[in-house]
């Protein structure tokens, strides 16, 4: 029997199931008993190995069927709020992911771990060797559908941020379509089992329309320093989505900004006048007129100091 690191294929003669049994740690599972178990019993180890779960996770994703893929992505999109999710282990966030997953959708990723340990069977106990065994574990479990039905669409899927904590991969998954399509995403090296498209229109005709809420885009805020300032609503968008984009879980400034509103009719500020160089860019601070024409604002928000003008209220009149 092969040890791995973190996961270990035991053969055993069966004509009924191929990975009859999972050790994981020194907790032996058989297949019957679900996703949720399996994971529970090794989750003190993954807190000690997140980031070869999360390398295992990212490979295995993208070979579930479409409908599991979605499903996984709705468990990651209800526990990306919360305030303590950077302290939690890949073994606690699997776990708190697969307790909404239907059962088909935990035997299909209970049998892709096997899938994957069972063709490379060597000890990997070193994290470099891990992930260099993950990348190359391509090949899927042949049970699964293709990513690509012969007949319909494919479902629209919608960002999810958690997976810039944990992948940092540019899949469709972890993307979206919208983002996948339009940035021509199936190109990439890492996607390259992705179906191919001749554009960016075809990849989006291959999909199920969005919905309403994925084309509603979140309020653009103004400035208001009160309360707590690491918040949107206390920065004002500008500033939030300048410096703290990563807490959107994005990739960039420009998608933060890209998923709100259009800035206008926001209220203009006199200015405080008062150390302002230690406010940077502050528009309370400095004042709208100056931080406008000054082009205080983040770059490419605003295509000229006149736009940054037109998208607040005129000054008050003396």
């Amino acid at each position: 029997m092969k040890c791995l690191a973190f996961l270990t294929i035991c053969s055993a003669a069966s004509a009924v199931a191929p990975y009859p049994y999972v050790i994981i740690g020194r907790h032996e599972v058989s297949t019957t008993e679900g996703l949720h178990e399996t994971l529970q019993a090794s989750a003190s180890l993954f807190a000690h190995q997140k980031a070869q779960a999360a390398e295992m996770l990212k490979v295995i994703a993208p070979e579930l069927d479409r409908g599991c893929q979605e499903q996984l992505r709705q468990g990651m999109a209800q526990i990306q709020s919360q305030p303590d999710i950077a302290s939690k282990s890949s073994g606690q966030l699997l776990l708190e992911i697969s307790q909404n997953l239907r059962e088909n959708c935990q035997r299909q990723l209970r049998g892709h771990v096997g899938h994957q340990m069972e063709a490379h069977g060597k000890d990997y106990a070193d994290s470099s060797q891990v992930s260099a065994f993950v990348s190359q574990a391509k090949t899927g479990n042949p049970t699964t559908k293709s990513p690509l039905p012969s007949k319909g669409k494919l479902p629209w899927l919608e960002p999810a941020p958690i997976c810039f904590r944990i992948f940092n991969d540019r899949s469709e998954f972890c993307e979206g379509s919208a983002t996948y399509c339009q940035e021509r995403l199936w190109e990439d090296v890492g996607n390259d089992a992705d179906p191919k498209y001749n554009s960016a229109g075809e990849c989006l005709a291959a999909r199920e329309p969005a919905p309403e809420s994925a084309e509603k885009k979140k309020p653009f805020f103004p400035p208001h320093p009160q309360g707590d300032c690491s918040k949107e609503e206390c920065l004002g968008t500008e500033m939030y989505c300048d410096l703290l984009w990563e807490k959107e879980g994005v990739q960039s400034s420009d998608k933060c900004f890209n998923s709100r509103e259009k800035p206008q009719n926001l209220p203009w500020f006199e200015g405080t006048g008062f150390d302002c160089e230690q406010a940077d860019s502050s528009e309370t601070c400095w004042g709208t007129d100056i931080y406008c024409k000054e082009e205080n604002y983040p770059n490419n928000l605003y295509a000229s100091p006149q736009d940054c003008l037109a998208a607040r209220q005129p000054p008050p009149t003396n």
